[in-house]
C-alpha cells in the first residue's frame, strides 16, 4: 500500500508541475490586453500624436469661437470654426488610421514568424510612412528589425519620408472612396501564433 500511494504522490506532483507551467506559460487577461495596448501605442505613435494635436487644436478653436461668437460677420469667426472642424475630425481619422496600422503590424508579425524575413512579405506595406513603422515594430519583436531596415534604405526610404508615396504620386486619389476605405477601414486580423 505504501509503494502505491508513493507512486500516486508521484503522479500527482507531476501532473500539478505541468499545470503549473501551463499556468506560467498563459499569461493572464490583463497582461495580454496590457501588452495588445502597448503595442497599439507604439505602432501608431505618430498618430496618437496627431490626434492630440487635433484635440488642442479643436479645444483652443472653441475658446476663440467663445470670443467672437457675437460677431458672426468677422472673418476671423469663420476661420477659427474652419480650424475647430479640422480638430474636431483630425483624431478620428488618425485613430482608425492607427487601428488599421495596428493590424498590419499583426498581420506581417505572423508572416515574419512563419516564413522569417522576406522583401516581398514587406514590400506591400513599405510605400507610407505609418506602415512602414508598423512592419519595423513587428520586425523588432522578431529581431528581424536590421533586415528590414537595410530593406527599407535598399528601396530608397529613409526617416524623412513621411507622406504616402500614393500621396505624391496621385494627389487627387484623396477624393477617392476606395482611398479611404483601404486606410480606415482595414480589416481586423486575429493574431494566429502570439498573444501581443
Amino acid at each position: 500500500m505504501n509503494s502505491v500511494s508513493v507512486k500516486e504522490g508521484i503522479i500527482l506532483l507531476h501532473l500539478f508541475m505541468i499545470k503549473s507551467e501551463i499556468n506560467i506559460s498563459t499569461p493572464s487577461f490583463f497582461a495580454i490586453k496590457g501588452n495588445q495596448f502597448i503595442r497599439f501605442i507604439k505602432v501608431g505613435f505618430s498618430l496618437h500624436v496627431i490626434a492630440c494635436l487635433g484635440v488642442w487644436l479643436f479645444i483652443s478653436s472653441v475658446q476663440e469661437l467663445i470670443v467672437y461668437r457675437d460677431v458672426i460677420i468677422d472673418l476671423r469667426f469663420y476661420v477659427w470654426l474652419f480650424f475647430a472642424w479640422i480638430g474636431f475630425v483630425l483624431p478620428f481619422f488618425s485613430e482608425m488610421d492607427a487601428y488599421g496600422r495596428y493590424q498590419n503590424y499583426k498581420l506581417i508579425k505572423d508572416k515574419l514568424y512563419v516564413l522569417g524575413f522576406d522583401g516581398r512579405l514587406v514590400r506591400p506595406f513599405m510605400y507610407s510612412n505609418c506602415q512602414r513603422f508598423a512592419i519595423l515594430i513587428a520586425a523588432i519583436d522578431l529581431n528581424y528589425a536590421t533586415e528590414v531596415k537595410d530593406y527599407f534604405l535598399k528601396n530608397g526610404y529613409n526617416w524623412y519620408h513621411i507622406l504616402p508615396d500614393t500621396w505624391l504620386k496621385k494627389p487627387l486619389i484623396l477624393f477617392e472612396k476606395d482611398f479611404w476605405k483601404r486606410i480606415l477601414f482595414t480589416k481586423y486580423y486575429k493574431l494566429q501564433n502570439f498573444y501581443w
